[in-house]
């Protein structure tokens, strides 16, 4: 799951098809028009199953509106302030905070393995804003990515993990492409460096 599916999965009466075997499609009701107390219980809903920013929240809100719209075939003008109105609430009550969020979403993503420049990158697409992005990397520590590098070269097998010993052309090529591995998961060429050249030992003594 993603965050981005629909709020309302409702469905039409389903029978049991024909004699034939072969079911029938089943109808979607129309959804019903939208109203800010729907509007608010669908955010409920939403951060109840996929918890996020803001931004998160508006766009998700945006798409139920037209989605709405385009099947209703009728426009409602006050859903914008309705929106940010709801929001705000959801703020005021605490149900979205995204410096938390931020903060929550970088330790998830660094036990992962990922580097600070993909938490940033991910961060800023959910519309977190560039100072909380920058706390959020901050609270991970001084040497967090390299602990977050050496989680990941641990996973993946690569370095001190080779399951093969390697030399001459072969073993370039391989530290190559683990290094290329590792700047695609946000990590500096230093820091890959850096944990695809320490030992076993002290991989293990950091990534516990």
């Amino acid at each position: 799951m993603n965050g981005d599916e629909d709020f309302d999965q409702a469905s039409g009466d389903h029978d049991a098809g024909s004699f034939s075997g072969a079911p029938r499609k089943k109808k979607r009701k129309k959804p019903r028009k939208i109203t800010k107390a729907r509007l608010n219980a669908s955010a409920l809903r939403y951060i109840s199953r996929y918890p996020g920013s803001v931004d998160r929240l508006r766009r998700a809100l945006k798409r139920q509106v037209k989605r709405t719209e385009r099947r209703l075939e009728e426009t409602f003008p006050e859903a914008p302030e309705w929106i940010e109105e709801v929001i705000a609430d959801c703020v005021r009550w605490g149900y979205l905070d995204d410096a938390k969020y931020a903060i929550a979403y970088a330790r998830s993503q660094a036990r992962k393995g990922k580097g600070a420049r993909a938490i940033q990158s991910q961060l800023n697409a959910r519309g977190v804003d560039r100072e909380l992005i920058t706390n959020a990397i901050q609270s991970l520590g001084d040497d967090a990515d390299f602990v977050s590098a050496c989680r990941y070269v641990r996973k993946r097998s690569f370095g001190p993990f080779r399951k093969t010993e390697l030399a001459g052309d072969a073993l370039r090529e391989k530290q190559r492409k683990e290094l290329a591995a590792l700047a695609r998961s946000g990590f500096s060429y230093g820091v890959a460096k850096r944990a695809l050249e320490a030992s076993r030992d002290e991989i293990d003594e950091l990534v516990r």
